[in-house]
């Protein structure tokens, strides 16, 4: 219900007691060169890995694989409303080099074997019932929807830095090719009759 308010402001109806009209959230408009954007970055975004170690080579194909898949599927969620963020394919391929480089602490570790029985399970994989795990308490929960989000953002960034050194480079190869279409200048002297 609208609220009666007396608004001293000068641009206002000269202190006159006005109606406020509460403002509706505006909704997410479509914009098709961002849903281009973020479709190409699922398909062609760096996957993001824990770095150090070498282990990240390891990492199974498959999983790879999958990262591409994932990520569509969560591109057309997105599409639909749903807040963009990073896959459990993506979040179980940046833990798996963390977790040869050092001993991860319980809760990552329930949320790394959550991770593998979920996505392993899904696409066929036999997970073994002593690390099946099925679900996550609240806080684990939270530290996986942050590293998602996280890792959504990582890639975000580069593909943002990516498209800054493409457009440098296109600025660069313009303005060389600008160079190239102008006159030769050449300098002679003339004799303008004035000795020194």
């Amino acid at each position: 219900m609208p609220k009666k308010q007396n608004t001293p402001d000068i641009f206002s109806t000269a202190g006159q007691e006005v109606e406020e009209v509460e403002k509706e959230a505006p909704e997410k408009r479509f914009n098709l060169d961002r849903a281009i954007e973020d479709l190409a970055g699922a398909i062609c975004d760096p996957i993001i890995v824990y770095p150090g170690g070498g282990w990240e080579k390891d990492i199974p194909k498959w999983l790879l694989e999958q990262i591409t898949l994932d990520r569509l599927v969560e591109q057309m969620k997105a599409t639909q409303g749903q807040e963009p963020t990073g896959t459990d394919s993506e979040a179980l391929a940046y833990l798996f080099p963390a977790s040869l480089c050092f001993p991860l602490g319980h809760d990552w570790t329930q949320i790394y074997l959550y991770l593998g029985a979920k996505v392993c399970g899904a696409y066929g994989k036999v997970v073994p019932e002593d690390i099946d795990i099925k679900t996550l308490d609240q806080q684990q929960d939270m530290d996986l929807r942050r590293l998602k989000g996280w890792i959504y953002e990582k890639r975000r960034q580069h593909r943002g830095l990516k498209a800054k050194d493409i457009r440098k480079e296109r600025l660069a190869k313009e303005k060389e090719e600008e160079l190239k279409k102008a006159p030769e200048v050449v300098q002679h002297t003339f004799d303008l009759g004035l000795e020194a």
